[in-house]
């Protein structure tokens, strides 16, 4: 009763804490979000503008006169031109990696490169036939800028309609105020209700549906107009390819736990660090229009893969009878679990053998200035993975707290080595990553803690419920089996020896008994867990027993409706948004000036590369001033990584200035300063 009594005061810890938790985090929210200004804090996004509103001095004019004089300072048109985009960047990717292979100073004209590509394919043999279909050399890159080449040039002559207007106004005050103004729900939009707002807010009488702006850094220009079918498709697709990988894992989990449960540890804790790379290949698949989106489907990939491999399995494939043993029982794969995640993950994030391989040998070996950079440049991190790899602890810890309690403070220290190591690795050894906001940590506050609270009240009465997990019970009438009294000869299954046994009528009889809930028949009640679905005279349970077990049922019975009640709200605040307009400003006016801000950015479309240092700007740099850019390069100037201009060299001599090729940017500087005219990109 005592043991049970204290699981039950940790679960209260566990709601109260996370209750408390939620509470905290949402006023650092507040509180981080109002002592940094960022382009956020003053921007909209228009996700339905007309086809042919191209012009930034319209919209400008649009806020200004029939919005209560808002002021907008910088405004960015984007085109559906993603495709144009992703083979600019390919095309300017396949030739930098052919410059980082030839010797410094080479001509990289197409003349010379393919002279070049020619002299590389005589001189390769069968292995180095074979080796370009896994490490591309010169002819394949080539190949590659011939085609996104002339991709570019049939994508030029096409129209580009307006797809996303950014706004960005020079005051919080502004933002709000429009964002109060036009704030309707999706059906509205869809439905092209105009009356959602009055007349004067109509934009050439059409409704608009503007929401707050993400971060500029996690904006995917790249793949901002993908339509919604192809991206429910691609997920489909993804999913379905994690489902496949996690039953493989699952079964290579079991072989190898029959063998050793030390041994097994060791394979998930090896396969929970490396499943999110196979993840992060997968969500590459994926088209999303902002990185927290990207964060968030590769969070839920890796999370299932995680929770599933760390918990899950474990206890669906363990015997119900080793449950308690020492050596090879659950207890002691728990622990291995434990171990295996604070030595291996933490030993290897620490080591970071390959970030030192890169720095110290490939960097003094690279062909050019360039290429060492790069190799100098740190290595990649998700928030997801780093999220993840906390929750799947603290999960393990509640999962198995019923028979294994001292898994809390394992999963303190844990979590104390990550934070550490984390921390170290920011520091020392990670690239910076783009600003993601808040989605993340909201996604799992809401969905992994209640998950969690869930699976610890389940498995808690499930496991009180099963001691001593021996599936034998004891009968009272021993008469019943005198037909077994007397001397008997048994042979032991599978070694065939023999052994003599006697029965007298006074000794005690047991026979099988299911006290495995979960692997409970059809037919048979098993939920709650609770002495009453014990079947009749197969009982196993003592007084102290069904006394924890009746609490316990009622416990998990309450938090599992609770939580349903919660996630219900969840998406009943879902469905109320998706017909009436829910913003909400986030924390206090700050009364800065946008202008004001010394490390301001804005909506400047461009795309990261792995082979540049800095993004590639998919628009021009004639219309705005760079100190928009969240960049700045010492050693190249910013027209290196205008993409415009390679499309303006490959569409030399053709009259195409008639298409809106490129998203365009305007700004209007305070302070009586004239900015340039915003004209086409193209």
């Amino acid at each position: 009763v005592r043991n049970g009594m204290v699981n039950l005061a940790v679960l209260f810890v566990m709601v109260t804490g996370v209750l408390l938790m939620n509470w905290v985090v949402v006023q650092a929210e507040v509180s981080f979000d109002e002592d940094e200004q960022t382009a956020q804090d003053y921007s909209i996004v228009i996700k339905n503008p007309p086809p042919n509103a191209q012009d930034p001095q319209v919209w400008k004019d649009y806020f200004h006169q029939q919005l209560y004089g808002a002021n907008v300072t910088v405004c960015t048109i984007g085109v559906d031109n993603d495709l144009l985009v992703r083979n600019l960047v390919t095309r300017r990717e396949n030739l930098r990696l052919i410059e980082m292979k030839v010797p410094p100073g080479t001509p990289l004209d197409m003349l010379t490169l393919a002279g070049l590509a020619v002299r590389e394919e005589k001189a390769r043999g069968v292995w180095g036939r074979f080796k370009a279909n896994f490490v591309p050399g010169i002819p394949e890159h080539l190949a590659k800028v011939v085609v996104a080449t002339s991709k570019i040039q049939g994508l030029a002559q096409e129209d580009h309609n307006v797809t996303n207007v950014f706004c960005t106004f020079e005051t919080e005050r502004d933002q709000r105020r429009v964002l109060e103004a036009l704030s309707v729900g999706k059906h509205a939009v869809r439905r092209k209700i105009k009356s959602a707002v009055i007349p004067e807010h109509l934009f050439q009488g059409k409704l608009l549906h503007v929401v707050e702006a993400e971060e500029p850094s996690a904006i995917r220009w790249q793949d901002l107009n993908e339509s919604s079918a192809k991206r429910t498709k691609q997920k489909i697709y993804t999913m379905l390819a994690t489902a496949v990988a996690i039953v493989i894992i699952s079964l290579i989990v079991r072989a190898i736990n029959n063998l050793d449960v030390r041994l097994s540890a060791l394979v998930i804790a090896t396969f929970n660090i490396s499943f999110p790379a196979y993840a992060s290949f997968l969500t590459s698949f994926e088209a999303h229009a902002s990185e927290s989106g990207k964060q968030r489907s590769m969070y839920f990939k890796v999370a299932l893969q995680r929770w599933i491999n760390t918990a899950v399995i474990v206890t669906i494939i363990f015997d119900f009878t080793r449950i308690l043993e020492n050596s090879q029982g659950l207890v002691q794969q728990v622990f291995s679990l434990f171990f295996a995640e604070i030595v291996s993950n933490t030993v290897l994030q620490v080591l970071d053998a390959s970030g030192h391989f890169k720095r110290h040998y490939l960097a003094p070996r690279a062909n050019n200035q360039w290429s060492m950079n790069l190799l100098m440049s740190g290595a990649d991190f998700d928030l997801s993975e780093r999220y993840t790899n906390m929750t799947k602890v603290l999960l393990l810890a509640v999962w198995y707290n019923a028979i294994f309690p001292s898994g809390l403070f394992l999963c303190s220290l844990a979590l104390l080595v990550n934070y550490f190591s984390d921390r170290f690795s920011l520091m020392r050894t990670w690239k910076p990553s783009p600003m993601l906001g808040t989605r993340i940590a909201t996604f799992s506050r809401k969905y992994f803690l209640s998950a969690a609270l869930v699976s610890m009240a389940l498995l808690s009465a499930y496991y009180w419920s099963g001691f001593p997990f021996d599936n034998i019970c004891e009968q009272e009438d021993s008469n019943a089996f005198s037909q077994l009294n007397g001397d008997w000869t048994i042979e032991i299954k599978g070694s065939g020896d023999k052994e003599q046994v006697s029965r007298e009528s006074s000794d005690p009889v047991y026979v099988f008994c299911r006290q495995d809930f979960f692997r409970y028949y059809d037919d048979e009640r098993a939920f709650p867990f609770t002495p009453q679905n014990q079947p009749d005279g197969l009982e196993w349970m003592t007084s102290d027993q069904e006394l924890v077990t009746n609490i316990w049922g009622i416990v998990s019975v309450i938090v599992i409706g609770a939580v349903l009640i919660r996630l219900g709200l969840y998406c009943f605040t879902d469905v109320k948004g998706y017909f009436k307009g829910d913003y909400e400003p986030c924390g206090e006016d700050q009364n800065i000036p946008f202008s004001q801000v010394e490390s301001i950015t804005s909506y400047i479309p461009q795309v990261n590369s792995p082979v540049y240092p800095h993004p590639l700007v998919a628009t021009s740099l004639d219309t705005f001033g760079t100190e928009l850019l969240d960049f700045e390069d010492h050693e190249k100037p910013y027209s290196f990584y205008d993409l415009t201009l390679d499309a303006k060299f490959l569409l030399r001599g053709k009259r195409i200035s008639e298409h809106l090729m490129f998203s365009k940017v305007a700004h209007w500087p305070p302070q009586g300063r004239t900015p340039p005219s915003p004209t086409s990109s193209a």
